[in-house]
């Protein structure tokens, strides 16, 4: 879908609930990195054992390492809690699919 969308050479994004971005390409190739990562985290996490608690674990991670290359973020920050109810949905979402898709 990713691709799809690449190829049909879009100026802007419109993202729900936060508006227009510009540099369509950019946050579609990069979204497409972040699919990969966090498909390659879940497999990861469930090889060695693990589950939805250590996958969110290392989103987050993940995520400050992110926030943090735009200014100093932390945890408690209003901004990044708010983000608390979508990280632990995310994580659980991953090991559903590669749980549902194992081959």
């Amino acid at each position: 879908m990713l691709d799809r969308l690449s190829g049909l050479g879009l100026e802007h994004v419109y993202f729900t609930h936060f508006g227009k971005a510009s540099g369509a390409g950019d946050i579609l190739s990069r979204n497409k990195e972040l699919v990969r990562f966090f498909e390659s985290v879940g497999r990861q996490v469930l090889d060695s054992g693990g589950g939805a608690a250590e996958v969110e674990e290392i989103l987050w991670e993940h995520v400050m390492q992110e926030l943090a290359r735009h200014g100093a973020v932390d945890r408690e920050h209003p901004a990044v809690k708010f983000l608390a109810l979508d990280m632990r949905l995310n994580a659980a979402g991953i090991v559903h699919y590669l749980e549902k898709n194992k081959s």
